[in-house]
């Protein structure tokens, strides 16, 4: 019966980037007439950071979009990033009770220029209300019904985030709110900007806030990895249709579904290296074994991830 009950669970976890909301918090304010305006993109491939004016980037190299992301680009592997930038002009929406979903995909959309409200959001990505638990092919969806576009991938890497951040992409991560408490649960931020020196991530929170001066809450690059970890390292980044070639780019051998899901496989197992009893490494080794088709092995490392006793008891809230 469990293996039965697992491999029922199985069948949807691979459309499975849960998005879960948290606490009840200040309602949002109704959207001004006047939106925040989205930065102009260089018309090269040059990317400019916002911080540091002595930093010079290197160009992001010239590439053919493809269609859609299921295609395989040609993978011209990029430069380190510079050493800091943050994307101006982002927005606060603090969201309503198990909200943050809402809250952080209205903060991309904001960004794009798009002139509706949170609430809109909500209603299009849960038209459930009783059911606020959101996947990631819902956000693209409502995103793709805005006109824009949005690609979803697991196994993300600071190196990744860094580089959209610095080619003026918020990205909205799902990570960890509450960690290693009986009120472990699932939460979306924005990231948004990032610093080598001081090793810190700038993120726009629902609920935490934005930071001093409206500049992005802190959190070190380890706390940061910390908290994304246990949901594979999610991300979702959204853009107008003509910037396609240029998310391609960045993602590099992400942008293939497959590739992505192999290299998130890798992740894991380096983890599992490291540390034979990572339970979320563990887990998301069977996230990408099941994405790869390889079910067997798959049910094998979530049935240990399960029963090792290392996983919070709302985990699998958010693995369908």
């Amino acid at each position: 019966m469990k293996r039965s009950i697992l491999a029922a669970l199985l069948i949807l976890l691979p459309l499975a980037v849960t998005l879960a909301g948290l606490l009840p918090v200040a309602a949002q304010a109704p959207p001004t007439a006047t939106l925040d305006p989205r930065p102009t993109l260089p018309p090269t491939w040059t990317l400019t950071p916002t911080w540091l004016p002595t930093a010079t980037p290197s160009p992001l190299p010239s590439i053919t979009p493809s269609i859609t992301p299921s295609l395989t680009p040609s993978v011209v592997p990029l430069p380190p990033p510079p050493e800091a930038a943050r994307v101006e002009g982002m927005r606060l929406v603090w969201q309503e009770y198990n909200g943050c979903a809402a809250a952080a995909l209205t903060m991309l959309l904001y960004y794009q220029g798009w002139n509706g409200s949170r609430d809109t959001v909500a209603r299009g990505i849960t038209p459930n209300g009783a059911d606020v638990s959101v996947r990631g092919i819902e956000m693209v969806s409502f995103v793709e019904a805005q006109g824009y576009k949005a690609v979803v991938r697991s196994g993300g890497t600071l190196d990744v985030l860094r580089w959209l951040i610095a080619a003026g992409y918020p990205v909205l991560v799902e990570n960890v709110y509450n960690p290693g408490g009986e009120d472990w649960m699932g939460h979306n931020r924005i990231a948004m900007g990032y610093d080598d020196r001081t090793q810190t991530i700038y993120a726009f929170d629902s609920v935490l806030g934005n930071g001093a001066h409206g500049a992005g809450r802190p959190f070190s690059y380890a706390e940061f990895d910390a908290l994304w970890q246990p949901f594979n390292r999610t991300y979702l980044v959204a853009y107008p249709p003509e910037d396609e070639g240029r998310i391609q780019a960045i993602l590099g051998p992400h942008w293939n579904a497959t590739e992505n899901a192999r290299l998130a496989l890798a992740e894991a197992q380096a983890e599992l290296a490291r540390d034979p009893n990572d339970a979320f490494a563990r887990f998301n080794l069977g996230t990408a074994l099941l994405t790869l088709g390889r079910a067997d092995e798959a049910i094998a490392a979530f049935e240990t991830a399960l029963g090792s006793g290392g996983l919070p008891w709302r985990y699998l809230w958010y693995q369908f």
